[in-house]
């Protein structure tokens, strides 16, 4: 399922979504900046990808989503 909110930014035209990537670098100021991106290697051509999941099942990765412990950090209410 994907949010309204990755809907509507994926389809903003000074937007471009990079799935499997990291952030480098943010260089600049808010309106004129510039993000430093390290796309990392994909074995699924995004081109012919149909979304249909079989890439997935058949993957001999299992994926482990990784939960960050909860923060001290005064904004979070700890």
């Amino acid at each position: 399922m994907i949010s309204p909110k990755l809907v509507e930014v994926g389809q903003h035209l000074n937007i471009q979504v990079l799935t499997y990537a990291d952030i480098q670098s943010i260089e600049g100021s808010q309106g004129h900046f510039k993000v430093k991106v390290r796309k990392r290697a994909r074995s699924v051509d995004l081109e012919r990808c149909t979304g249909c999941g079989t890439c997935v099942e058949s993957c001999p990765v299992i994926y482990q989503p990784v939960v960050p412990a909860p923060s001290s950090h005064p904004d979070n209410g700890v």
